[in-house]
């Protein structure tokens, strides 16, 4: 009988995914010749490298970085079909995003969930300054608004583990912060793909935080530095506070404890 686990790989066996071998074994079990089988940007005008992550999880930087390496230009990889290049999704993994054939690489980037809170919520609290006589507590921001969100919108608990299971790299956005150089070349080589120390030293000192009226364009938007959070790792506490974040970490127990946050 055939196994739960091959037929749900199986099911998703096409677009991105055959990229990274999903109708073999686990792409974590690859050999050398792995490395000669992925294919690169190159190959088609409108091949993307998709960066998979909830928002507020360090997806534009990572984007940036990548753009940077493989000197390609920065997208909206969903929208923009017949355009090739770098760019970031939100959408949990689904018979559509496996089915898009120009879905050519791809990585999923996780973070702490209390972490992505405490960003959420400074980046609205921005916007709602200049609006607003009143803050929500970070209570009420997480009830009424992101809680929603990440459980139904993006299905928080599962977004990573349904990615990695294809064989997609995963990279935690606290490796990436701690130790950049070493988490982005780890991140290549399981992606295929070859940068020399050079150009991954040069793509990170291009993509630091955005300052004062600076701006990026991405997928035709641009996009300014108030956008940007301050990515810092373990500062929920002095956000969103102890007893909010062992909340997040209760309701979201499966995704926290897989990643390493517990």
């Amino acid at each position: 009988m055939e196994s739960t686990e091959f037929a749900w790989r199986r099911d998703f066996g096409s677009g991105i995914l055959r990229n990274y071998g999903v109708d073999n074994a686990f792409c974590w079990g690859f050999d050398s010749s792995y490395l000669g089988q992925g294919r690169t940007l190159k190959d088609g005008v409108n091949d993307k490298l998709v960066v998979f992550g909830i928002p507020r999880s360090g997806n534009s930087w990572l984007c940036r970085l990548l753009s940077h390496i493989l000197k390609a230009s920065l997208i909206d990889p969903y929208a923009q079909e017949k355009l090739g290049g770098v760019g970031m999704c939100h959408r949990t993994l689904d018979e559509e995003i496996a089915a898009r054939g120009d879905f050519k690489q791809a990585v999923c980037l996780v973070r702490d969930l209390r972490d992505v809170a405490a960003s959420y919520f400074v980046y609205y609290e921005r916007q709602w300054k200049s609006k607003a006589t009143r803050m929500p507590s970070p209570e009420s921001f997480y009830y009424s608004y992101l809680r929603p969100r990440l459980v139904y919108l993006y299905d928080a608990e599962n977004f990573a583990l349904k990615y990695s299971l294809t064989g997609i790299p995963v990279v935690r956005y606290e490796d990436l912060s701690e130790s950049t150089e070493f988490a982005l070349r780890d991140l290549l080589f399981w992606m295929g793909l070859d940068a020399k120390e050079d150009q991954v030293r040069a793509a990170i000192d291009a993509s630091k935080p955005l300052r004062g009226d600076e701006s990026i364009s991405m997928g035709g938007d641009l996009i300014n530095a108030s956008h940007f959070g301050l990515g810092m790792v373990g500062n929920w506490q002095t956000v969103i506070g102890s007893d909010l974040g062992a909340v997040i970490s209760r309701d979201f127990s499966a995704h926290q404890e897989a990643w390493g946050y517990e």
